[in-house]
């Protein structure tokens, strides 16, 4: 998705818990010569300091927002049974209060400019019970 929007001239911000991992990202990009631009940034979305320092990188450098995606998210996969409170409150956070936290971050810029916001999922919610 980042190399189609880099492709098209976007100017595109992208976050990682690991700053290796978006670095590389735009690393890679940066060799392609697209038209467009990548900042790699390290956050945690499930952290609300990082995500300020997220707003406020993605807003230094590029003064607005058009779209937000959300496509942090994970799972343990395993079956439901197994997951234990600690575990499920980490998905929870990722997953849910993540997506939240970034989109509320994000929310004033996005509605000044008429932007749009694309919450991305998966299918590892289709965990079973053991029968």
């Amino acid at each position: 998705m980042t190399e189609t929007f880099v492709a098209d001239g976007a100017e595109v911000v992208i976050c990682s818990r690991s700053h290796g991992d978006v670095e590389d990202v735009a690393t890679e990009l940066s060799k392609a010569d697209l038209p467009g631009t990548v900042l790699p940034v390290e956050a945690d979305v499930t952290e609300q300091d990082a995500v300020d320092s997220l707003r406020e990188c993605t807003l230094d450098k590029f003064s607005d927002i058009d779209i937000l995606v959300n496509n942090a998210g994970g799972s343990d996969l395993a079956p439901s049974d197994d997951i234990d409170s600690s575990a499920l409150e980490h998905n929870i956070e990722m997953n849910i209060v993540g997506t939240y936290t970034v989109t509320q971050a994000f929310a004033d810029p996005l509605r000044d400019n008429g932007g749009a916001i694309v919450n991305m999922a998966s299918m590892a919610d289709n965990m079973r019970f053991r029968r």
